[in-house]
């Protein structure tokens, strides 16, 4: 495995590096060493993950020698002095202990993860690495894992740790877990051993070097104190960085709806009779009882006066609202922890004093039929991503490093997240100039302008053009073709559907996640070589296709963008965010340079788009040996503007074809 030396420290990379592979790796390496945070940008096929992984562990590495060695040094000058290591001043204890740090590898989801996990697995790397999940995809108790809901689910199992009735649980002694594994490996180990992979998973925690782990468990801080996370000195890797913008602010919104409340409140009541039954470890009074439903009540009641005094169906107030409603409802700031300490004891005592019969009239409460007008929704939703990437950075932690192979405009999204990133890098591709065609193409063969704009949602010519696009594209395009819309309802008309399948077999983008696996493994087959007609993938911006999958060699052979994927502009969330945005933008600064740079509504609402086409743009040219071209069917792409806020590898490479012809003369030999 060649050694390579970048910044004074050796990184072992299992493969001679391209030149890409060796700035993205100076890049994480320059963040980790000056304590600082980065934000990096690679296309797909330039190895991101690796250069991650190698990168971030070589500096590991070499920083534990040197704890190591600090840590031995001060000991030996201890004992020369004729004193006992344990008599070292407190200062010197606390200098050492702050040398202790963790790598945080985050990314989206767990199959995500398992793929760098797969990549880990290839390095010479030998630290001891940690995987955590949550008790759905990781419990191995009959009992507990088929729970109604992951709240019985988690109530429960803490019923049966704390009472020691948990078989796997009270099997976990000082369980030695094989290094590098995956959640699906984790659960097959504990499985195989009779021993929880949750709580072992948990328990290996103190002596790793690196912990694998999704988005959610870090930006949440309940969750990051439940699993005994760390933060102080930590370094935070999250790859796939691209939705993180989304991600920090769903973890500080909540949506509330009438019927939730209903049935938490009916629940409680059912549970009065029970509470004889109830083991005296709980020491749970009536009077505790009472509490909950007391503030579930208050609540609900608010809610219907609001509803009852509203002038529209949708009511938007600031922030605050919610704290008042809450205080009012017995929630005050200063007394919050009280209230949910005695939800949490109420649920723990309740669970093991279910009967059967119980069990099933509470999941009954929740299959029952709504009344009309039960459907209110209180919704808390949240602006401002920094606020959970600042929470992070607060808790001492040495450096966050974002990388993603769709990061641009990388300035805006540096702005959204509120932190500096001194470190950035909006990086090359490893293939070569004749392996790429990008073409910005305003006009269809009819001379009909391309265009996904609001005004000419309704020009049916322009519709009908864009098909007749489709359709010459389809001609001359080999095996797979990728055609992204805007949305669902933007899809070709039916009789420029049958032209298209005479050149291609279509298949279609479903929502659902099982029908989307079984419509791209026939896409797969239909695009095989041996197969003479190929096959046309038609997708929407944002949907499951533009996310990760993989469109490599045959499956990919171009890729067509037929607008800029805007969000409806009438959705509450959409106005809402663009209100708040516009209103920090024109805020008084006060004269002061190193305020806090914002976003215009406008902008962020433009660039969201640009983001989601950047995202799609990414399912061709996978590797250096790929190729493949990048038709961009929208006059807005021949603005100089809309470009620039393309990847950078990829605008060099832009060619407008002000007349459709030039584009399929371009395309056919290449």
């Amino acid at each position: 495995m060649p050694a390579l030396t970048i910044r004074h420290l050796s990184v072992q990379y299992p493969f001679e590096p391209y030149a890409c592979q060796l700035v993205f790796m100076e890049k994480v390496i320059t963040a980790l060493q000056e304590g600082t945070n980065a934000l990096l940008e690679s296309p797909t096929g330039t190895g991101k993950t690796l250069c991650l992984l190698c990168a971030s562990l070589a500096w590991l590495e070499a920083f534990n020698t040197r704890k190591k060695m600090a840590s031995y040094l001060v000991k030996h000058s201890i004992e020369e002095a004729g004193q006992a290591p344990s008599s070292m001043p407190f200062q010197i204890w606390a200098t050492l202990r702050e040398l202790d740090l963790a790598l945080l590898y985050s990314s989206r989801t767990h199959s995500q993860l398992s793929q760098v996990i797969k990549e880990l697995k290839g390095t010479s790397y030998g630290l001891k690495i940690q995987t955590l999940g949550s008790r759905d995809q990781m419990c191995i108790n009959p009992q507990v894992k088929n729970s109604f809901s992951r709240a019985a689910q988690t109530a429960l199992c803490r019923v049966k740790v704390k009472g020691k009735s948990c078989q796997f649980y009270t099997a976990l002694t000082e369980t030695h877990i094989p290094p590098v594994l995956d959640i699906e490996e984790l659960v097959q180990f504990g499985t195989g051993c009779g021993v929880c992979p949750y709580y072992a998973a948990r328990q290996n925690l103190k002596d790793v070097d690196a912990i694998f782990l999704p988005y959610d468990y870090l930006l949440d801080a309940d969750t990051r104190r439940a699993q005994g996370i760390n933060l102080q000195q930590a370094i935070i890797i999250f790859d796939e960085a691209h939705n993180l913008e989304s991600k920090c602010d769903e973890s500080r919104s909540v949506d509330l709806n009438l019927r939730d409340l209903d049935l938490a409140i009916a629940e409680v009541q059912s549970c009065e009779p029970l509470l004889p039954q109830i083991d005296a470890l709980y020491k749970l009074a009536p009077a505790e009882l009472e509490i909950v439903q007391t503030i579930l009540q208050s609540i609900r009641s608010q809610l219907l006066e609001v509803q009852a005094t509203a002038h529209t169906l949708e009511l938007t107030k600031p922030g605050l609202f919610i704290s008042q409603l809450l205080d009012k409802a017995g929630l005050h700031s200063q007394m919050a922890d009280y209230p949910f300490s005695i939800m949490e004891k109420v649920t723990e005592a309740l669970l093991p004093a279910l009967a059967p019969t119980a069990i099933q009239s509470l999941s009954a409460l929740r299959k029952r039929q709504d009344p009309p007008g039960n459907d209110l929704q209180l919704s808390l939703w949240c602006f401002n991503p920094g606020l959970a990437m600042t929470s992070l950075v607060k808790e001492g932690v040495r450096s966050v490093v974002l990388a993603s192979g769709t990061l641009a405009p990388l300035d805006s999204f540096a702005t959204e997240l509120k932190i500096d990133f001194p470190v950035r890098l909006e990086n090359s591709h490893v293939i070569e100039t004749n392996q790429v065609s990008v073409m910005v193409v305003p006009r269809g063969p009819g001379g009909q302008t391309l265009t996904s704009s609001y005004s000419s949602r309704n020009d049916i010519a322009a519709r009908l053009d864009l098909g007749r696009a489709i359709v010459n594209y389809s001609r001359v395009v080999p095996h797979g073709l990728l055609v992204f819309f805007t949305s669902y309802t933007s899809t070709p008309t039916l009789s420029i559907w049958e032209r298209i399948s005479q050149h291609k077999a279509i298949f279609v983008e479903p929502k659902g996640k099982a029908e989307c696996e079984q419509i791209i493994q026939k896409f797969y087959e239909q695009v095989h070589p041996s197969r003479d007609k190929g096959a046309a993938l038609f997708a929407v911006c944002r949907g499951k296709v533009s996310e990760g999958i993989d469109f490599a060699n045959e499956r990919g052979r171009a890729v067509i963008i037929t607008g800029l994927p805007y969000s409806s502009y009438m959705e509450p969330k959409v106005m809402l965010k663009k209100e708040y945005l516009d209103e920090q933008y024109t805020a008084p600064r006060h004269g002061l340079k190193s305020a806090t740079p914002s976003l215009s509504g406008e902008i962020w609402y433009r660039q969201q788009a640009i983001r989601a086409v950047n995202q799609a743009l990414g399912r061709v040219i996978r590797h250096k040996n790929d190729f493949g071209a990048i038709i961009l069917c929208d006059e807005r792409f021949a603005s100089a503007k809309i470009r620039s806020e393309l990847p950078a590898w990829i605008q060099p490479y832009v060619q407008v074809h002000q007349q459709f012809g030039t584009s399929i003369g371009c395309l056919t030999p290449f």
